[in-house]
C-alpha cells in the first residue's frame, strides 16, 4: 500500500477502525509491534504487513467503507427497491 493511499485512508478513518485486530497476521504480531503510538509507526506497521487492513476499503466520494458489514454496501449501492 502506498504511502499516499494510506495518507489518504487515514486521513477519512481512525486507525483501530482501519486495522483488523482479530487475523492471524495480527496475533503473529511481537507484543512491541502492537501498540504503534503515532501515524508514523500505524504507516510502517502496514506497510510491512498491508494484511493488516480490515478489507475491502472503498473510498466512494466522501464516504469510506471499511471491512464488510452487513447492509453496508447495501446501503451505499443499492436503491430503495432493492436494484443497483
Amino acid at each position: 500500500m502506498s504511502s499516499s493511499t494510506t495518507g489518504h485512508i487515514r486521513c477519512r478513518a481512525r486507525w483501530d477502525k482501519l486495522i483488523n485486530r482479530s487475523g492471524t497476521t495480527w496475533r503473529g504480531l511481537p507484543p512491541n509491534r502492537k501498540a504503534p503510538g503515532t501515524d508514523a509507526e500505524y504507516v510502517l506497521l502496514v506497510r510491512e504487513y498491508p494484511s493488516l487492513v480490515r478489507r475491502p476499503v472503498a473510498v466512494i466520494g466522501d464516504a469510506l467503507l471499511v471491512g464488510f458489514t452487513n447492509g453496508l454496501y447495501e446501503k451505499q449501492f443499492l436503491t430503495s427497491d432493492g436494484t443497483a
